[in-house]
C-alpha cells in the first residue's frame, strides 16, 4: 500500500518485532512512577471524576506517560506545564524507537522527518478492570495551540500497540454518518488522518491487564518541507 495524503488509514505490519514490543512494555512499566492520571476535567473520559481519582490512587485508571499536547493548558510553545525530566528520559530511553518512527515516516511520505522537541512521543496506558465509557469524538488538532500556522489537514496520528487486554484494542471512528471500528494489531505501524473524527473504543480490562499504546502525531511544514513529530 502506497501512502496518499488525505487517506483515512495507512498501516504496515511487522514494524516492531515481538522482542521490541516486550522491551518497550518493560520500559513503560519501569516508569510507572511517572505515569500521569487522566481525569475527566482534562479529557472527557470515564463515569465520574471521583471514581477515576480513586482508581488512579489505587493504581487502576487511565494514564499518560509523557505530556500530550491535548492536555497542556498553556497556549503557546512553552515548558511551563511539561515534565521536562520525563520528556528527556523518553527521548533518551526510546531514542531507538523514535529514530525507527522517523525513518518509517520518511520512507512512506518522501519528506524529511524530525522530532519537534516540544513533547516526546509518549504512551497511553489503561489498567481499569471495568467497562469504560469512551471519550467524545474528536480530531487531533491540539498542536494548533502551539503552532497556529499548521495546516490541520496535514496532521496524521501514529499508534503502536504495545499491550492489549483480552478483548483487544480498538479505535472507533466516523465514516460519513456511520460509526466504524478499527482494531489495532501488534507489530503494525498504524497511521490515521488527524482530521478524522475518532475516539478510543469502549473495552474491558481485567484486573492485572494493561492496555498500552505508543502515540504521536506529525504535521507537514510546507515552508521547510519537513514533517514534525510530537505527542
Amino acid at each position: 500500500m502506497s501512502f496518499v495524503a488525505g487517506v483515512d488509514f495507512y498501516q504496515e505490519p511487522d514494524f516492531l518485532t515481538g522482542l521490541e514490543i516486550l522491551q518497550i512494555r518493560d520500559q513503560v512499566l519501569d516508569m510507572k512512577d511517572d505515569w500521569k492520571i487522566i481525569i475527566p476535567s482534562d479529557h472527557l473520559f470515564g463515569p465520574s471524576r471521583d471514581l477515576i481519582l480513586q482508581l488512579g490512587d489505587a493504581g487502576l485508571g487511565f494514564y499518560n506517560l509523557g505530556d500530550a499536547t491535548y492536555l497542556l493548558r498553556c497556549n503557546k510553545q512553552t515548558e511551563a506545564d511539561i515534565n521536562v525530566d520525563v520528556r528527556e528520559r523518553l527521548f533518551r530511553d526510546f531514542e531507538w524507537l523514535h529514530k525507527k518512527i522517523l525513518r518509517k515516516l520518511e520512507s512512506i511520505t518522501g519528506v524529511e522527518t524530525r522530532l519537534l522537541g516540544l513533547t516526546a512521543p509518549g504512551f497511553h496506558i489503561s489498567t481499569v478492570p471495568i467497562k469504560i465509557k469512551p471519550s467524545e469524538f474528536h480530531e487531533d488538532f491540539s498542536i494548533w495551540k502551539f503552532r497556529p500556522e499548521v495546516d490541520l489537514q496535514s496532521i496524521y496520528s501514529i499508534l503502536l500497540l504495545i499491550e492489549e487486554p483480552t478483548e483487544g484494542a480498538w479505535l472507533e471512528y466516523m465514516d460519513g454518518d456511520k460509526k466504524r471500528l478499527k482494531q489495532w494489531e501488534y507489530g503494525t505501524f498504524h497511521m490515521f488522518r488527524g482530521s478524522m473524527r475518532h475516539r478510543i473504543a469502549s473495552y474491558y480490562t481485567k484486573l492485572g491487564e494493561h492496555r498500552i499504546t505508543l502515540q504521536c502525531h506529525y504535521f507537514h511544514d510546507k515552508v521547510d518541507n519537513v514533517n514534525w513529530v510530537y505527542f
